[in-house]
C-alpha cells in the first residue's frame, strides 16, 4: 500500500486512443489510461506495481523533469531515474509515459523573438533526446496560458504588430519545435493539450475564448512536419463531464472543429486522434 501522501494537480484518468496510420509500425487500437498528476519521479519509480495493479494506470504525464528553459545538463541528470521508471513500468503495463512541457510556465519569449526562440527549440530537441534514450513514449505539450497570454494577439506585448506576421511567427515556432523534436526522436509520440481551436471557434464552450485565436497556427506549424506518429489532441473540455451522451457530443464537436480548420486535413484524418 502506498503510504506517501501525493498531491494531485488533476485526478483525471484520460482515456486516449492511440490509433495511428498503418505506416506507424506500432498501431495500438486499445485505449490507454494516463494520469495527469503531480507525482515525484522517485516515488513513481518505487510504486509502479501499485499504479498498475490497484489503480489501472498505463502511463503518466510526468511534469517534474522538463521545462522549455531546462538546460541539457539538468535534463540528463534525470536519465537514470526516468529510464528506471520506463523499464520497470513496461513489466507492469505502465508503458505510455510522457514528459509534460508547459509553454505557459515561466515567461515564454514572444513569438517574434528569434534569438530566444532558437534556444527554446534547441531545448525541445534535448527533451526529445532524453525521451528516446530513457524509453519514454513521448512529449505532452501543454499550451495553456498560465502566466502570460500565448495565443491572444490583442495583448500589450503585440500591440502594433500585424496579425498576419504574428500568425506566421506562431506557425514557424510550432514547425521548428516539432522538427527539433522529431529530428532527435523520429518515432516519438506527441500529445498537445488542450484543444485551443475548440474554444476559439466555439466560444460558447468556455471562458476567455478569445485568448486562443492563434492556437490553430501553432498546431498547423507542428502538423506541417508530418511526423511519423501524428499528434494526439487531449481535449480538456471533458474533465468535469461524466454523462456519456455529453462526452460524445463534445468529442463530435472537437472532431468537427479540427476537420474544418486544420490546414492539412489529410494529416489530421490519417495520423491524428483525440
Amino acid at each position: 500500500v502506498v503510504t506517501v501522501a501525493i498531491t494531485f494537480l488533476c485526478m483525471c484518468l484520460a482515456l486516449l486512443q492511440f490509433a495511428h496510420a498503418q505506416e506507424s509500425g506500432r498501431q495500438e487500437n486499445h485505449p490507454k489510461v494516463l494520469m495527469f498528476a503531480a507525482i515525484n519521479i522517485s516515488h513513481l519509480a518505487d510504486s509502479i506495481p501499485y499504479w498498475s495493479e490497484k489503480v489501472g494506470v498505463n502511463g503518466f504525464f510526468i511534469d517534474d523533469i522538463a521545462n522549455w528553459w531546462t538546460s541539457r545538463d539538468k535534463l540528463f541528470e534525470k536519465l537514470p531515474i526516468l529510464t528506471e521508471v520506463n523499464t520497470n513500468g513496461a513489466r507492469y503495463g505502465v508503458d505510455s509515459n510522457f514528459l509534460k512541457v508547459a509553454l505557459g510556465y515561466g515567461n515564454l519569449p514572444d513569438w517574434l523573438d528569434d534569438a530566444n526562440w532558437a534556444n527554446v527549440v534547441k531545448n525541445f530537441g534535448n527533451i526529445s533526446e532524453l525521451a528516446k534514450r530513457s524509453g519514454t513514449r513521448g512529449i505532452a505539450v501543454d499550451t495553456e496560458s498560465y502566466t502570460i497570454p500565448l495565443f491572444d494577439p490583442r495583448v500589450e506585448r503585440y500591440k502594433g504588430i500585424g496579425k498576419e506576421l504574428l500568425r506566421a511567427k506562431v506557425y514557424q515556432r510550432g514547425r521548428d519545435m516539432m522538427k527539433a523534436i522529431t529530428d532527435a526522436f523520429p518515432d516519438i509520440e506527441i500529445i498537445i493539450l488542450p484543444g485551443g481551436a475548440f474554444y476559439w471557434f466555439n466560444p460558447d464552450q468556455g471562458v476567455n475564448t478569445d485568448s486562443w485565436e492563434l492556437w490553430i497556427d501553432f498546431w498547423n506549424g507542428m502538423a506541417s512536419v508530418n511526423n511519423k506518429n501524428g499528434i494526439v489532441l487531449a481535449a480538456e473540455r471533458t474533465y468535469s463531464v461524466v454523462d456519456p451522451i455529453s462526452i460524445n457530443k463534445i468529442y463530435a464537436l472537437e472532431q468537427k472543429t479540427m476537420q474544418e480548420h486544420v490546414q492539412d486535413k489529410a494529416f489530421w484524418r490519417d495520423k491524428c486522434s483525440i
